[in-house]
């Protein structure tokens, strides 16, 4: 979780539990208070300290699978009802044994804090309930006005932090943005790089070598009409212009041959930001390096992958395995979600298909009762 969101949520936090010891303090000093109330109010103080803990490392696994439930939603479920239900109670209590009606509706105020993060679906019900049941009771102290205080403080309250945790998750998604971009200029780069060396490893082969094999032939026939004779700084300068002839094949062998797509670092780009999935990633036969044609369509399927987990599917891990053999890459990726519904090749799997068989190559995804899988080979 961002540190800047993290420290606004110790401080809304720390606030909250001042006013809770406040209040709990008044409670206990200026009531007799009974035993089912403290139980109320330490199940209270307990479930709305927790909420920093929660959000700190639960809430971003709501954040990566919004449409499931999981125990991170659930968790949140039970806390807001928990503190819906145990502050409605506290203010039942509270008033029926002379505490100060006005101090204990700041319980409902705070519920607000956590409940910015449940669906709204959960959250608007509770508070209306709760605002109803109290109400209902202390209509006559209060006035009717005193409603539209209540329900628009705590509307006020759970708007601000859905805007707070509104703002966090776009960032997450913006970081996740960035890290696809960054990994996709470095595989760019790399066949931009490669490109150029192809450029020039033909230049060097069609011009330069071209010319050269003229000057060689031109040698060759200057010596063939000095029969006799021959000056021996012609001689040496055949020998050296068919060594420069044999450096300038060995130069345009190695840039066309050259591997300078970094597979291993563009995959740790992408995938080093993520809170989740857990992304591993295993080279065998080779140390990540290979041509642009097959890097990038490896790359554009591991991040098709890892991209298709974090908006459909509930996996907790993703592991990649890519392999070279003696004819071919193989590409193994497999993650631990569950498909629960029937599927479809959609347009991100149709076009990593379509670039495999660019490249003659196969492509296939399943799912099982293990998770979803992706298959790839390509030929080299």
């Amino acid at each position: 979780m961002s540190g800047s969101l993290y420290r606004r949520l110790l401080l809304v936090a720390a606030f909250g539990i001042i006013c809770l010891l406040s209040l709990f303090t008044h409670l206990i000093l200026d009531i007799d208070t009974s035993t089912y109330l403290l139980v109320l109010m330490v199940v209270y103080l307990l479930s709305f300290a927790s909420t920093p803990l929660f959000f700190r490392w639960l809430y971003p696994l709501i954040l990566q699978n919004k449409s499931k439930v999981n125990f991170a939603s659930s968790l949140l479920i039970f806390l807001v009802i928990c503190l819906y239900s145990s502050g409605t109670l506290i203010s039942l209590e509270g008033i029926a044994l002379g505490a100060d009606p006005y101090s204990c509706y700041v319980l409902l105020i705070l519920i607000a804090v956590p409940a910015g993060a449940a669906s709204l679906f959960l959250t608007i019900p509770l508070m209306l309930i709760s605002n109803c049941i109290l109400l209902t009771t202390s209509i006559e102290t209060f006035g009717s006005y005193f409603s539209v205080f209540l329900i628009g403080s705590q509307l006020v309250v759970l708007s601000l932090f859905r805007s707070l945790l509104s703002e966090y998750e776009g960032r997450i998604l913006l970081e996740v943005s960035l890290a696809e971009l960054s990994a996709t200029q470095g595989i760019l780069r790399d066949i931009i790089e490669q490109e150029t060396k192809v450029e020039v490893a033909r230049n060097l082969h069609d011009e330069i070598g071209h010319l050269v094999t003229l000057v060689i032939v031109n040698l060759n026939r200057l010596i063939k009409m000095e029969k006799e004779g021959v000056s021996p700084l012609l001689l040496e300068t055949q020998q050296l212009t068919k060594q420069l002839m044999t450096e300038i094949r060995q130069v345009v062998l190695q840039l066309r041959s050259d591997d300078s797509v970094d597979l291993r670092e563009a995959i740790h780009i992408f995938s080093k930001g993520l809170i989740k999935p857990a992304v591993s990633v295993e080279f065998q036969g080779f140390d990540g390096f290979c041509s642009a044609r097959i890097g990038e369509v490896i790359f554009r399927t591991c991040q098709e992958s890892v991209t298709n987990v974090m908006r459909h599917s509930s996996a907790e891990s993703v592991n990649i395995m890519i392999k070279k053999s003696d004819d071919h890459y193989q590409v193994d990726i497999r993650d631990d979600g569950k498909v629960l519904t029937r599927w479809s090749f959609g347009s991100g799997l149709k076009g990593l298909q379509e670039r495999a068989e660019q490249l003659l190559g196969s492509f296939n995804a399943y799912s099982d009762d293990t998770g979803f899988n992706i298959s790839l080979r390509l030929p080299y």
